[in-house]
């Protein structure tokens, strides 16, 4: 329904469109009586107030009134001039034209009873038609898939109902299903006004948005399940096209479609948990990776792999266990995606809240360095999605047969990093060899030179001596540089160039000579050896 629909009704007949002439297109789903112009007040989108008595206000207060109406989607306002005892004000009339706003006048004649009588009559038969169209077209859709058919299936059979083309994005934005092949450049342009809205959050949630980017409209409908698992049903083009229902039609074929993304759902958990409990037989050494690999894992016992821990570095940082695992799912596509881009035959893994990527050695020279190169990108590639640091630990290159020693040394690499506490790191084990001729010391020689460098703040007894600890700790880490720990650690700097000067006096040691940095980075490389070993405590 429209606002235009209302002039057929009997008790209009006499009522004056004093402004918003341009707005009577405008959905019509609701109405509401008010009986103050507050311009806090909360509304329905898309509701027509109705004002029976209003009390007298400042022309320029009924123009804030009008103006938040005009943010909060209304479709329009009645108001008797009789009972307020004077005519609208020009500025508010000039409001409503502006903000296209209908605005109308109800004269003293209409028994305000007879109209709000009819108005309620007229809407319930428009929300009862509605709600037969609606269940018309959700059929249409179901039989769709009870013969058979699929998410492409529904794309393209409401493509058909609209005469526009229509797509299916998943959570990824990559396309999954489409009525036809997108090869309009101004999709292309939506597509990236696509990820910037949702990258900030900025697209609703549970409604339709229109997109007018280019030349063309483009629908979008967002599509959630009870799985978290969401997608995007996008229409090229506008209502104009189509004798149907248009945001009825999208809405419905969206309800469908959300049903075949949790089947889609279903079936990739039940793959992720198969591949997931393959991996951790390998690395476990269960079982023989001749009895597990086939099709779905082409690994040969023949050929070198590397493998890579992936850890998102503010994942317990997440404040519902909803979000945590809906980022959770985004990342881990979001890794399939970028590997598989760069090494075809790559397969992601999930252990002990860990990603681990396998990636089949190319036998090639300077491996190392170029594997590197890609993992940097993938890792921007990520933070510019999430927003959000990942961090990467680097395994040495060997056969599947030292499965367990490949993981060991990833998942030992990313460790090291938080250790240090580092954000954003790629560490490769080749890092590790320090630690490794570390732990050859004895302990005893160890704990004497971690409390001679590092004194009290070795074992901080209390938390002021512990945040002195964790700040000098990524001072070092990052090169001295006072910025970069404040970034890392939240803080201002002039908060840790306090805390260094008070490292500096307790340690009494001066941190601009290379020396003195070098051994305490040396004493906070053993410190957390020895916690591990408990020879500190």
């Amino acid at each position: 329904m429209q606002m235009k629909d209302l002039l057929a009704l009997p008790a209009f007949a006499k009522a004056r469109l004093l402004a918003g002439k341009r707005g009577l297109d405008k959905p019509l789903r609701s109405a509401n009586m008010i009986h103050s112009f507050d311009p806090g007040a909360y509304m329905e989108p898309h509701q027509l107030l109705l004002a029976a008595t209003l009390k007298k206000k400042h022309p320029y207060s009924l123009v804030a009134f009008v103006q938040e109406l005009s943010k909060q989607n209304c479709a329009g306002l009645v108001v008797r001039t009789k009972r307020l005892e004077k005519t609208i004000p020009a500025v508010v009339i000039d409001a409503c034209n502006r903000l296209q706003l209908p605005l109308f006048e109800l004269p003293d004649t209409i028994h305000f009873s007879e109209f709000v009588h009819q108005l309620t009559q007229f809407l319930l038969k428009g929300q009862t038609t509605e709600l037969h169209q609606a269940l018309e077209i959700h059929r249409h859709f179901a039989d769709v898939i009870v013969a058979g058919g699929n998410g492409t299936s529904v794309v393209v059979q409401l493509a058909s109902m609209l005469n526009v083309p229509a797509l299916l994005l998943n959570d990824q934005l990559d396309i999954i299903a489409s009525s036809d092949p997108v090869t309009n450049d101004s999709f292309f342009e939506k597509y990236w006004r696509l990820r910037e809205l949702i990258s900030s959050k900025q697209l609703p949630t549970l409604q339709l948005s229109i997109l007018r980017e280019g030349e063309n409209p483009c629908a979008v409908f967002p599509i959630r399940t009870a799985c978290a698992r969401k997608g995007y049903l996008i229409v090229l083009g506008s209502a104009s096209k189509s004798d149907c229902p248009f945001a009825l039609a999208i809405e419905q074929a969206a309800n469908v479609l959300s049903f075949e993304l949790m089947k889609l759902h279903a079936a990739e958990q039940q793959a992720r948990l198969a591949q997931n409990s393959f991996f951790s037989d390998l690395v476990e050494g269960r079982r023989p990776l001749e009895k597990e690999h086939g099709e779905a894992y082409p690994f040969s016992a023949n050929k070198e792999y590397v493998f890579i821990a992936a850890h998102l570095d503010n994942a317990s940082g997440l404040p519902t266990n909803e979000e945590a695992l809906e980022q959770h799912e985004d990342l881990y596509s979001l890794l399939v995606r970028l590997f598989r881009e760069r090494y075809p035959t790559s397969h992601v893994f999930w252990k002990n809240d860990v990603y681990v990527v396998v990636i089949e050695s190319d036998r090639s020279n300077n491996e190392e360095a170029k594997l590197v190169a890609e993992v940097d990108t993938v890792q921007q590639d990520i933070q510019a999605f999430f927003r959000s640091g990942v961090s990467f630990g680097i395994s040495s290159f060997a056969s599947l047969s030292e499965a367990a020693s490949l993981y060991k040394e990833a998942t030992a690499a990313l460790q090291s990093g938080y250790r240090e506490h580092l954000q954003s790191f790629i560490k490769t084990h080749r890092a590790q060899e320090l630690a490794d001729m570390l732990q050859m010391i004895p302990s005893e020689k160890l704990t004497a030179f971690c409390q001679t460098a590092l004194q009290s703040l070795a074992t901080p007894e209390s938390p002021d001596q512990a945040e002195l600890a964790r700040t000098l700790s990524v001072y070092i880490n990052h090169n001295c540089q006072v910025a970069e720990t404040a970034k890392v650690m939240a803080i201002h700097r002039n908060t840790v160039i306090y805390r260094i000067k008070k490292c500096e006096e307790l340690l009494g040691c001066d941190l601009k000579k290379p020396d003195e940095t070098l051994r305490l980075r040396i004493a906070f490389l053993i410190r957390p050896l020895l916690l591990e070993k408990k020879a500190l405590l």
